[in-house]
């Protein structure tokens, strides 16, 4: 059955075009026409059968998807490792986007869950644990990060770095569940932070997809407030030097790199480098 013609138009010149649109499942006729070089189009849309209502991501669709993900991961985590800290957050978007689900009110599901895979992988774990369920915190920093000191004219700079491949720091592969709430950060309440909460509070509050006016008292709080421990210096003679401390408080933002190293690695074990 032949298509309907556009209406006339009065145009020095006439351009008729016939789209599918695929997702839409409809025809369009398309006139493109100029006067005095000024484009104008027209579009008159034509049914044809049922329209879609959405449309289904397909496992190719979500494969692609995970690698952009992964790729989007990678690229935060260098600007993070070349000195740009306002990566974390992104870290921390990335990484909910990967393997968390939401629960109650929430109803995302994360790209693993979709491929069905979240529960097929082992998760790399790099907290240390001198037994079960003693959090060892190293002699500074928590077990996610490590306190770095550089010492200048009298002035002592302290920051948390984390510790990525650091070798006896090891603690073996973990179902999702299990990894996704391990404590890594004990405050001195004995209140804990998991890793889910980390990059929650990362995602929803520093930036990541929402920036909070205001931060509640927590323990993530206290992460972020984490200072570094006390430093003291002596002269030749050994008498004590006073010592300037300059720290910067980004505990909370190296755990977050910490997170996304070890997702970096068990995604690799798992689905190869991408």
């Amino acid at each position: 059955m032949p298509h309907a013609r556009p209406p006339p138009t009065t145009c020095c010149s006439l351009l008729v075009l016939s789209v599918e649109s695929e997702c839409m499942a409809n025809r369009f006729w398309v006139v493109l026409t100029q006067v005095t070089h000024h484009p104008r189009w027209w579009v008159a849309p034509q049914k044809k059968g049922k329209q879609l209502s959405s449309y289904n991501r397909s496992r190719e669709d979500l494969l692609r998807d995970l690698e952009d993900q992964r790729r989007a991961l990678s690229a935060s985590a260098k600007g993070y490792d070349a000195g740009d800290a306002w990566e974390a957050p992104r870290l921390a978007t990335a990484i909910y986007t990967i393997v968390n689900d939401g629960r109650g009110r929430s109803k995302t599901i994360s790209i693993l869950t979709r491929l069905e895979m979240l529960e097929k992988i082992k998760f790399f774990s790099s907290v240390a644990k001198r037994a079960p369920g003693v959090i060892s915190l190293g002699e500074f920093g928590t077990p996610l990060c490590t306190l770095e000191t550089t010492i200048s004219d009298n002035v002592v700079s302290t920051k948390y770095a984390p510790n990525l491949a650091v070798p006896w720091r090891v603690s073996g592969l973990l179902p999702f569940s299990e990894w996704w709430e391990e404590s890594v950060y004990q405050n001195s309440r004995s209140e804990t932070l998991s890793r889910k909460d980390v990059i929650s509070y990362l995602r929803d509050k520093e930036g990541g997809s929402h920036l909070d006016g205001e931060i509640p008292m927590s323990p993530y709080l206290d992460l972020r407030k984490l200072q570094s421990a006390t430093i003291g210096a002596e002269d030749e003679s050994g008498n004590p030097v006073e010592m300037k401390i300059k720290h910067l408080p980004n505990a909370h933002l190296a755990s977050g790199r910490q997170i996304a190293w070890e997702l970096e690695v068990s995604l690799k074990g798992f689905f190869g480098s991408i």
